[in-house]
Order: C-alpha cells, then sequence, then structure tokens
C-alpha cells in the first residue's frame, strides 16, 4: 500500500509520499461539459501543442464503468479558461466527488506506477472542520482514471484528516526547529495565499480542542497585490513596465530590507509602505490571538511561523508580533512545506503504534 499526504492549499496542492521530497501541484480544475469533451478530444488527438493529455483527467463512474466525467486540471487549466472559470470551490463545495476527487486523483496519477492501493492522509483547514466526514466519504473508494489512452485503477482504502498548521507544529517539534517545554503550548501562524490560519497545540503536537482560528480573506496574495500597487504609483517612472514586482524574492527583499531598489541605481525607503500593506492581516492576526486565545496567551511558549506567506513576511512579523520567542516552523524557503511534512509525521507515529496498518 502506498502512503500519500496531501494539502488541498488554495493555490498549490502540497504532497509527499516519504517525505524526502515534497511536491507541488497547482490547484486549477474546470469540468468540462459534452461539447467541450468532443473538442478537446479533436484537439487532443490533432496534436495541438498547447495541449497534452496529462492536464486532463478522465474519472469514471464505476470502475467497470465506460462513461467518464473530463476534467480540465493544474496549471493548464488556468491557462486554457483563466482564473475565474478554474473555480475555486470554498466550504461545503469543496469536499465533494466533483471537486476535491479529480484533484486528488490528478495528485496520485503523477506518482510513478500509480495504480494500486493507497493510504491517505487529508488536509483541512480549521474553517472547514465540518466538512471533513463527507470529504472522506467522498474519497474512500476504488477509482477508475485515466489520461490519453491509459485508464488506471485506485483503490483508496484508508483515509485519516489532520489540521493545518498543527502539521506545522509536528513537524517543527521532531525537526527541533523549537525548544520543547512540556508545560508550555505553541501557537501555528499558517499564512496561505487566501486565508491565515491560527492553531494551537502542546508541546508535544496534540490539539487543544478549541483552539483554532481562521481568518478568511486574510492572506499573503492581498498583501502582494497591495505592495506592488503602492511601489508603483511611488515610483511610476522606475515600474512602470517592471516584470520584477511579479518576482516573490523581490518582493520579501523589499519587505523585509523595508527599502526598493530602482533597478540597481539606488535605494529608496520603504518602510511606510511595508508598515502600510502589512497592516491589516498582521492587526487580524494579533486580533485573532486576543480574541480567540487570550485563555492560554500565558502557556506559549513560542509562535511558529508557517504557510508560504511566511516566507515573505518573516521579518515583519517578527518585528509587529508582541512575543519574544518566534520560530520558523521549516527552512524558510519550505515554509509551504511544513503542514505536509507534518502530516507525514503524524502518519509515521499512528503505524509505529499499530494505528494503521502498513
Amino acid at each position: 500500500m502506498r502512503h500519500v499526504k496531501i494539502d488541498l492549499g488554495n493555490q498549490n496542492i502540497k504532497h509527499t509520499e516519504n517525505n524526502a521530497r515534497v511536491y507541488s501541484t497547482v490547484h486549477g480544475i474546470v469540468r468540462l461539459n459534452d461539447t467541450q469533451i468532443g473538442d478537446y478530444s479533436d484537439a487532443l488527438s490533432g496534436g495541438v501543442e498547447a495541449l497534452s493529455p496529462k492536464d486532463f483527467i478522465r474519472v469514471y463512474d464505476s470502475v467497470n464503468s465506460r462513461h467518464y466525467k473530463l476534467y480540465h486540471v493544474g496549471d493548464a487549466a488556468l491557462r486554457q479558461h483563466g482564473a475565474l472559470l478554474a473555480r475555486q470551490e470554498r466550504g461545503a463545495g469543496r469536499y465533494t466527488a466533483d471537486y476535491a476527487v479529480p484533484l486528488i486523483l490528478h495528485v496520485l496519477q503523477q506518482y510513478p506506477d500509480a495504480d494500486g492501493d493507497y493510504s491517505l492522509v487529508l488536509m483541512f483547514p480549521p474553517s472547514n472542520a465540518m466538512y471533513v466526514k463527507d470529504y472522506v466519504q467522498a474519497v474512500k473508494r476504488s477509482w477508475k482514471i485515466g489520461d490519453g489512452d491509459s485508464t488506471r485503477i485506485i483503490n483508496i482504502k484508508h483515509v485519516e484528516v489532520f489540521m493545518e498548521g498543527l502539521g506545522s507544529i509536528v513537524n517543527a517539534i521532531q525537526g527541533r526547529l523549537a525548544p520543547i517545554k512540556n508545560d508550555q503550548h505553541y501557537l501555528a501562524i499558517d499564512i496561505g495565499s487566501f486565508t491565515t490560519d491560527l492553531v494551537m497545540s502542546t508541546a508535544k503536537g496534540v490539539f487543544i480542542p478549541g483552539m483554532a482560528h481562521s481568518l478568511e480573506n486574510y492572506g499573503i496574495n492581498s498583501v502582494k497585490e497591495r505592495l506592488q500597487n503602492s511601489v508603483r504609483r511611488q515610483w511610476k517612472e522606475a515600474f512602470k513596465d517592471a516584470s520584477v514586482l511579479d518576482d516573490d524574492e523581490y518582493l520579501e527583499s523589499i519587505l523585509t530590507n523595508k527599502t526598493v531598489n530602482l533597478r540597481g541605481r539606488k535605494t529608496e525607503d520603504a518602510s511606510a509602505i511595508v508598515d502600510d500593506v502589512c497592516s491589516d492581516l498582521i492587526n487580524a492576526v494579533l486580533n485573532g490571538v486576543n480574541q480567540k486565545f487570550s485563555r492560554h496567551v500565558a502557556r506559549i511558549g513560542g509562535i511558529l511561523l508557517t504557510g508560504g506567506g511566511s516566507t515573505l513576511m518573516h521579518t515583519v512579523l517578527k518585528e509587529r508580533l508582541d512575543f519574544s520567542t518566534i520560530y520558523l516552523a521549516d527552512e524558510r524557503k519550505s515554509l509551504f512545506k511544513a503542514n505536509v511534512r507534518g502530516a507525514h509525521y503524524y502518519y509515521e507515529s499512528l503505524v509505529r503504534t499499530g494505528m494503521v496498518a502498513v
């Protein structure tokens, strides 16, 4: 049986089989109607260069059926249909056989010799805890899938679920990235593309019931957009046609150094801009901590920054958050991997204790 852990992120799906390598797949999906199926079949058979069979997945009604639904998936779906058409389901609509399932199957078919039996760990944000049962029921069965001329059978035999944010705490504990004090708690601040999650656990990585909170519409994408617009307004000529503002490393340097390098000619102070564009998200985090975790604040032994947004904002967060002990849940460039790596450690613990069959 193969063991795969999947973090169905809003922008990228992170997944790993053995933790030696974490893969990232673009979160994009469009179900094609009957007319589109014919059009795309003709285009694929005609060798249209922009289309590849690997950009599509057929999900059959059953393992013995010839009837299927066809989905355009991944980065190709976004390129072909646009970000608005490649829908991003939220809430209950995400955890269904018509949305999460084809995305998960698309992830699994990327592994060599994908046919066979699987045990999965599926991650979920705190705000979607009420949909976990539906998620498991939608995924756990045998599936017949296809791309191009090939078909394969994927049997999902076992499914575990694990909360995002908590995965990062477990990853930090297992990787000894934060000192462990058994009488203290840890708070993960998980900044994703569109949301930020706050999750608290014990020093052993055990979730404290009720201590999780999602900040909807507070993610790194809004910070990046505000930063790009502010820099362009401030230095119109220097950045009128510059694509450098689309580079995350360049944006990170602005947020870290609070300066803007004008194409190597001179450096300008950007402190006011950085403080302004980060203020909404940071204030939301501080308010969330005060409102939801006030009874436990005195026992917080460390804040763990995680998620792709923390890679860009780590310096600003350390400056603005009123905690003396702030750690990264993984290497700075790998913070987006921390949750799924933690899920891997969690699964290993289930295997060691005999709660899951190998």
